[in-house]
């Protein structure tokens, strides 16, 4: 009886450890996130550490003009729900995103 309560026990520990965290949003994303720049289309890769403050830093015009993409099937970008008002933010910088859609336009 013992044997079987040590084992009940492990099992539970092993999934509260392997479970926590498991509400994080950072938990499982890839190491690099894509981010269009709103001014010029181009798409970077950034790390995801370097993705505090968004608009995140342009790596090429040092200006705050990178917001996060998810790639979609058809291959388009589109802007994050989490970033819609960033883009929204940024007024006339933004040349390449569609307002409406927060498609990446090509």
């Amino acid at each position: 009886m013992a044997t079987i309560a040590a084992v009940v026990l492990l099992a539970a520990g092993y999934l509260f450890y392997r479970n926590m965290g498991a509400n994080d949003p950072a938990r499982g994303l890839p190491g690099q996130i894509p981010c269009v720049c709103v001014a010029t289309g181009e798409i970077f890769y950034i790390d995801r550490e370097d993705l505090t403050r968004l608009p995140a830093e342009n790596p090429k015009t040092k200006e705050r003009t990178l917001v996060p993409v998810a790639k979609r099937e058809d291959g388009s970008y589109r802007v994050s729900s989490q970033s819609e008002a960033i883009v929204r933010s940024l007024g006339e910088k933004n040349k390449y995103v569609d307002l409406k859609t927060f498609v990446v336009k090509k």
